[in-house]
């Protein structure tokens, strides 16, 4: 396999674990009082807030980085309704299933919100009168960027509006948030970590001069960055400064660490035995990513409610050696299930229909 792809697998590893900590410890109200280690700061909840910066910003780029790996370019509207295609049915029937199980959880009643979240519209249509749902607002989020990649890359777009497209994207969102109050200012957050992974793929990145000279400095960068990041949240909130230098601070922070993980990640030597298990969190972080949240439900009504356990340390224990295992079995299996069953049928309709051309 190449090496390059292993290391992919990796990041990709790293980036779901940070999120299912991230939004684990929401589901235990009381972790973060911090006093039962002797510490009078909260410094884990500040630590934990700047995690879901990196988990997102790590997955965002892997994104980017494997949707160009082949430099795909679009020749005609069949060629860009044939990527749309494989990529809705890669995302949407999972992504309904677990919709489902939000809905259910959040109680959601409305009928416009759930249309909306339906069509993968949330982060277009979001508002101070229309909150995305939780951790599903991803979804709109990458189906976005999965459009602004056919636009970019259809036919022989001449470089400079190339570049004016890419500058542009964020401008126009921006305007529409500001002017008329919508769209979700996410939309920008993890715009540029996206642009960068297409950028590394496109240009072979980490295997450039220029990569190999500014290699050695990353952590340094990164560590001051992070120190930078970490006090501002402490002392004021990352998103209660400017939101131009939050907006700016976080990306920085995302790329570095991006640059980090992937210099760490290249260095270790990896057995057999632990690459078939980081192939396979790998595989299936999407549906680890969309159910991990309501595993998490289940497990707190289970062990609080029903067995009335409010023992941290059983909490921690329970859930780490109980609900993970169970969430990357799984995932698994349903991945495996669909991509085997349903993936096949339905790329093979598209196909005979006539509605895809297969040269």
């Amino acid at each position: 396999m190449n090496n390059r792809l292993i290391v992919f697998d990796l990041l990709r590893c790293l980036a779901i674990f940070i999120i299912l900590v991230h939004h684990f410890l929401e589901y235990l109200s009381y972790f973060y009082n911090s006093n039962f280690i002797g510490i009078n700061v909260n410094l884990l909840f500040y630590l934990n807030e700047l995690n879901r910066y990196l988990g997102l910003g790590l997955f965002t780029f892997v994104s980017g980085y494997l949707i160009n790996l082949k430099r795909e370019r679009f020749k005609d509207l069949n060629s860009a309704l044939k990527f749309l295609y494989k990529k809705f049915l890669r995302i949407f029937p999972l992504y309904y299933l677990a919709l489902i199980t939000f809905i259910y959880m959040d109680k959601i009643f409305s009928p416009l919100k759930i249309a909306i979240h339906i069509l993968g519209l949330q982060l277009l249509f979001s508002s101070s009168n229309f909150q995305p749902i939780k951790t599903l607002w991803f979804i709109g989020l990458i189906l976005i960027y999965y459009c602004l990649f056919i636009v970019i890359n259809f036919r022989n777009i001449i470089p400079i509006y190339r570049i004016f497209i890419i500058i542009l994207f964020p401008i126009v969102l921006g305007g529409l948030s500001v002017v008329f109050g919508v769209t979700d200012l996410r939309l920008i957050l993890y715009y540029w970590i996206f642009i960068f992974g297409i950028f590394c793929a496109e240009n072979n990145f980490f295997e450039q001069q220029f990569w190999r000279k500014i290699s050695p400095i990353n952590p340094i960068l990164f560590l001051f960055i992070f120190l930078i990041a970490f006090f501002v949240e402490i002392k004021y909130g990352l998103m209660e400064i400017n939101l131009v230098y939050s907006y700016i601070l976080i990306t920085i922070l995302e790329l570095l660490f991006v640059l980090l993980v992937y210099q760490i990640s290249s260095l270790i030597p990896i057995k057999n035995s632990l690459l078939k298990l980081i192939q396979v969190i790998s595989y299936s972080s999407y549906c680890m990513f969309l159910f991990h949240r309501p595993l998490w439900f289940v497990m707190e009504n289970l062990l609080q409610q029903t067995l009335e356990i409010n023992n941290f340390y059983i909490m921690i224990s329970i859930s780490t050696l109980l609900a993970i295992p169970i969430l990357i079995t799984f995932s698994y299996f349903l991945q495996h299930f669909y991509d085997k069953y349903f993936m096949k049928l339905a790329y093979s309709y598209w196909v005979t229909s006539g509605k895809v051309k297969v040269k």
